[in-house]
């Protein structure tokens, strides 16, 4: 392997590199593959991704022009990261005392921001949506039998009306409950054929419509105001109590945030949207042994890129997805160059990903087969827009941490928690925790306009 690499060194780096390689661990070997036609005298490059402790000429490493210019001299073995740490955040100040204290709501660098559905939110302003249906008075209750036998043959037992009792009984009335309004009365020429005929004494009055619940009573209270309207299943929902977080972890949350806002700020300065997002390496103490041995960060770049879904947690998950599938086989390809980040941002931690370190994780380690979040945290300078949140959702991400919200384009609640909120929606199969960093610095170097998507 010495060797292999050794051969390596003969090749100059270069964004558009001419030659690529794959590592194959079974036989300690690397190859090396042209990636195109070679003309006559061309140089033979190859692409080494951007951890470098070279600049390319002409373009010197942002932290490295930052650090003369304010006199360091220090070159630390993480290539300037602490430096970088204390211009960006400052000291960190959970790095005192016990780790293992567990820190009230009210110590935590950020606040967490209730993810509210819309089936909850009758619990916060007292009052509760409604949807109209086709209902049916019922005089003789020996034929109720009957129709529901009829229903279920016509297909009118939908998912919509679950939370719903089928039948009303007020006083000697028995009234049924068919289908949604959006369904053609169960008689008309446009319902399905019933395969049992509906007996003669069924239809004494026609079917009307009624406003009835949308959905199910989560409170006693509810369960007596919309029983009124129309019998209800109750249906209360898990309060689980919020992760508890030690001091140590705080400060595990506080280092990914330096991180993340220095990458934010050095790539405004490169020109791009000073917008960027990290997905740290597990957090691991006696109860967490972590999921994820790498560390994965990227930052907007749909200016350099001319694409306009560039956008930085994008950019994350894909790397990370590049990562994962370069677990599931023995091959390991050279980094795309494609969507490539400057010299310093995977020099700013020592457990970024690189060339070096992207050998698969033990099995143990990898995070499920799946998905590609899970039980993972990502924080991000600006709130996530509304494809992002989505993919974040089918990532299947634990939670993500906010510094900026972005009230007009966010997909993820806003300030407030109520404004669009991916993880809110009905329909979904995966809700994430959200919580907005409490900023206590200066932000003028994330400032971007606020009809952006970030």
């Amino acid at each position: 392997m010495a060797l292999a690499l050794g051969l390596g060194s003969l090749f100059n780096h270069s964004d558009n590199p001419n030659v690529q390689f794959s590592i194959d661990t079974s036989t300690e070997s690397i190859r090396y593959t042209t990636t195109r036609r070679i003309e006559a005298d061309e140089e033979l490059c190859i692409f080494y991704g951007h951890k470098l402790w070279f600049h390319l000429a002409g373009q010197p490493s942002s932290a490295v022009a930052l650090r003369e210019k304010d006199g360091y001299e220090n070159d630390d073995s993480l290539g300037g990261l602490d430096i970088l740490q204390d211009i960006y955040c400052g000291s960190n100040p959970f790095k005192d005392g016990d780790p293992s204290d567990i820190l009230q709501e009210n110590e935590l660098p950020f606040e967490r921001i209730r993810v509210i559905p819309e089936d909850d939110s009758d619990d916060i302003d007292g009052a509760f949506r409604t949807i109209l249906t086709w209902v049916v008075d019922v005089p003789d209750p020996r034929s109720i039998t009957d129709l529901l036998k009829w229903m279920k043959s016509a297909g009118l037992e939908t998912p919509e009306l679950q939370h719903l009792k089928r039948i009303r009984r007020v006083d000697s009335l028995t009234t049924i409950l068919l289908a949604t309004a959006s369904t053609s009365t169960p008689h008309s020429s446009s319902s399905p054929a019933p395969s049992i005929p509906i007996p003669a004494n069924f239809l004494t009055s026609e079917p009307y419509t009624l406003e009835v619940p949308a959905s199910a009573a989560l409170t006693i209270p509810q369960v007596k105001a919309k029983s009124a309207m129309w019998p209800t299943i109750y249906a209360p929902k898990r309060k689980g109590e919020p992760e508890k977080w030690t001091r140590a972890k705080a400060a595990w949350a506080w280092d990914a945030v330096s991180t993340m806002i220095g990458a934010a700020e050095e790539a405004g300065k490169l020109g791009e949207l000073p917008i960027a997002s990290y997905v740290p390496a597990s957090f691991v103490d006696s109860s967490n042994h972590g999921e994820m041995t790498q560390s994965f960060v990227a930052y907007d770049t749909r200016r350099t890129s001319a694409h306009p879904l560039r956008h930085s947690v994008m950019n994350v998950v894909r790397k990370i997805a590049d990562w994962r599938a370069s677990s599931s086989t023995p091959s390991l390809r050279s980094p795309d160059p494609e969507l490539s980040d400057p010299t310093w941002v995977t020099s700013a931690s020592s457990q970024i990903v690189s060339i070096e370190n992207t050998l698969p994780p033990p099995a143990a380690q990898r995070n499920g087969s799946h998905y590609l979040l899970t039980s993972l945290t990502l924080f991000t300078t600006h709130e996530p827009c509304v494809m992002c949140s989505m993919a974040l959702l089918h990532s299947r991400v634990k939670e993500i941490i906010v510094v900026v919200p972005m009230d007009k384009t966010g997909g993820c609640g806003g300030s407030s928690g109520k404004g669009t909120c991916v993880p809110r929606l009905k329909a979904v199969n995966h809700r994430f925790g959200i919580a907005g960093w409490k900023i206590d610095r200066e932000m003028d170097g994330l400032t971007i306009d606020e009809d952006v998507d970030a």
